[in-house]
């Protein structure tokens, strides 16, 4: 199960902010993983987590540089 900051999905977001207009994928993906209210991560391929978005971070308690390079097990 998933959680996500304390806040239902229905629930007005205080760092909402109107989507940019993306030139390009890139830029619309990195908006979304910045500002998704969800744990969004990257893995490598024995599970150590690559990047993990400010949700992720802030949900687990840990600092970005004690996550990096651990087991996603472990979180």
């Amino acid at each position: 199960m998933f959680a996500t900051a304390g806040l239902s999905h229905g629930e007005p977001d205080s760092r909402a902010q109107p989507c940019p207009q993306a030139e390009d994928d890139n830029s619309a993906a990195k908006y979304l993983y910045e500002l998704s209210r969800d744990v969004i991560l990257f893995l490598d391929r024995t599970g150590k987590i690559l990047c993990i978005n400010p949700c992720g971070i802030q949900l687990s308690g840990y600092l970005a540089e004690e996550l990096r390079g651990g087991s996603y097990v472990a979180v």
